[in-house]
């Protein structure tokens, strides 16, 4: 028996902001979105672009943290599965649609960037933190949970450190 392969990888901008809502039953969060890919085929003036959209669907946590951080426009990653699935919309109409489960999504924009160009200049002094850095947004978290967990990590070396880096987070996401 041969297994399968479903995975998706994708870059692209947001074509609106997130909806997020709950299941009835198990009270899940869900949220939904578009997402726009461009490729470009040809050179000079036989270049031709074309922009694909994907619907993408997100669960849980992750759900909840695209609908705080991510507008239309939004550079993100995405990495999942296809899944096709049947309903019946409010005119009783049975329909099927194909979409996007993401597993994972990056947050490309300035925002994220500016917290780790803000955090390099701690790298080089502490030991650690790049990875710890690294393992922070490989699990999806928050930019202010992500600044808990360095903060608490920083000042077990020095409490001066520690401030500073509060005080580089607190000017970081005045910027926002």
């Amino acid at each position: 028996m041969s297994t399968g392969l479903n995975t998706v990888m994708l870059i692209g901008n947001l074509g609106g902001n997130p909806e997020l809502r709950e299941t009835r039953g198990a009270k899940k969060s869900v949220c939904n979105f578009r997402l726009a890919t461009n490729t470009s085929k040809g050179q000079g003036e036989f270049r031709k672009e074309r922009t694909e959209w994907h619907p993408i669907v997100v669960w849980g946590r992750l759900a909840e943290l695209c609908t705080e951080h991510l507008i239309t426009g939004s550079k993100v990653w995405i990495e999942g599965y296809i899944q096709t699935r049947k309903w019946t919309d409010k005119d009783s109409n049975p329909r099927v649609t194909s979409e996007v489960v993401a597993e994972k999504v990056i947050f490309l924009d300035v925002k994220t960037t500016e917290l780790l160009a803000t955090n390099m200049m701690f790298e080089s002094m502490i030991p650690g933190l790049e990875e710890l850095l690294t393992k922070s947004i490989g699990e999806e978290l928050s930019v202010s949970e992500v600044a808990i967990l360095v903060t608490e990590y920083v000042s077990n070396y020095t409490k001066e450190t520690a401030e500073a880096f509060e005080n580089a987070i607190l000017q970081s996401s005045m910027k926002e």
